[in-house]
């Protein structure tokens, strides 16, 4: 069972080639889209780590942090969540890391990635 909140952290990874500009688009696109469902409690812009000496760290434009509220099948629905918004947007993948353990998911899903995917879910349903 998960605890009470789970946070789980979204790198979004939309390539290199991809401006600035557009990798904000896509992280609030997806935030959107993770609101949505009921279960997500909060989904906030991670901060990027600071050089040393530097004043301030600033957004990472690339991941989000989430907060999850317990009940059965929340990690199962934002991951399908997810795969929805990802089968919209080529070249795109997201990697999801709950207490270190990361998963990788791409828009186009095949048997290995949906076995991947279950025991990565089962893993963290208990």
């Amino acid at each position: 069972m998960l605890p009470a909140t789970t946070f789980c952290t979204i790198k979004i990874d939309s390539g290199s080639e991809v401006s600035d500009e557009e990798r904000l688009k896509l992280q609030r696109n997806l935030r959107k889209d993770l609101l949505v469902f009921s279960d997500v409690q909060h989904a906030e812009a991670a901060f990027a780590s600071a050089p040393v000496g530097a004043k301030s760290s600033g957004i990472d434009l690339q991941s989000l942090v989430v907060t999850l509220a317990a009940s059965g099948g929340v990690i199962t629905t934002m991951i399908g969540v997810m795969q929805s918004w990802l089968s919209r947007r080529e070249k795109t993948s997201v990697i999801l890391e709950i207490g270190g353990d990361k998963l990788t998911i791409t828009g186009a899903s095949s048997d290995g990635e949906r076995r991947l995917i279950e025991d990565w879910v089962s893993r963290h349903k208990s």
